[in-house]
């Protein structure tokens, strides 16, 4: 049976993978939502899409 340390280093990559695909995906809504005017909204979206790049960085090894 793994140990939830082993069963981290096989998760880990994928969690980190899945992170950067919703960082992506906000900032292109992000530009779309500021294309039509709404700064703010998009500002907060870009926001939101750097703390999933902050909570991929901080994922334990």
């Amino acid at each position: 049976m793994a140990t939830w340390k082993e069963k981290l280093v096989k998760i880990k990559h994928h969690w980190e993978e899945h992170l950067q695909e919703h960082a992506e995906e906000f900032q292109k809504w992000a530009n779309n939502l500021e294309e039509e005017g709404e700064k703010e909204s998009a500002e907060k979206l870009r926001q939101a899409a750097e703390l999933l790049l902050k909570v991929k960085e901080t994922l334990p090894s």
